[in-house]
């Protein structure tokens, strides 16, 4: 819940797709209502959820177990990831893909296909590099 005198509360209003649409309430008079509440409670943990089957499907395809991450975290908190009950950090996330020995790229980009069944991986990696081009310029002319 928003503390009272907080300006904004943020919620998603469609999660078919990403990134998810959001709108915001004036929370400045009010305590936002448990229903908002759970609103972003129960996004958040399909986000960890979806995050937690990456981390699993990759450590079991890699033959691996939680102990196995126990140079970079505990066992107890690989697990907590792959039941979705914490998200990792972005420095985490490159331990983690280290274990693995895979980028954490394709971690991450696992995970947002998991988020979306709908998107194939052709269609997600050419709007990364399209984002990449416009924010980077064409790096193959350097």
């Amino acid at each position: 819940m928003s503390p009272k005198g907080t300006s904004a509360c943020a919620y998603v209003t469609n999660t078919s797709g990403f990134p998810y649409e959001m709108n915001t309430i004036d929370c400045s008079s009010m305590v936002c209502n448990g229903a908002l509440s759970f609103l972003l409670w129960d996004v958040s943990m399909e986000l960890g959820k979806a995050f937690g089957v990456t981390l699993k499907r990759y450590r079991i395809r890699a033959g691996l177990s939680q102990e196995s991450f126990s140079t970079v975290s505990s066992r107890t908190y690989i697990s907590t990831l792959e039941r979705g009950l914490k998200n990792p950090t972005l420095d985490k996330v490159n331990e983690i893909a280290s274990v693995l020995s895979v980028h954490p790229l394709s971690l991450l980009t696992t995970y947002y296909l998991t988020l979306d069944d709908t998107l194939s991986i052709d269609d997600l990696i050419a709007r990364i590099r399209s984002e990449l081009i416009a924010a980077n310029g064409d790096t193959n002319d350097v």
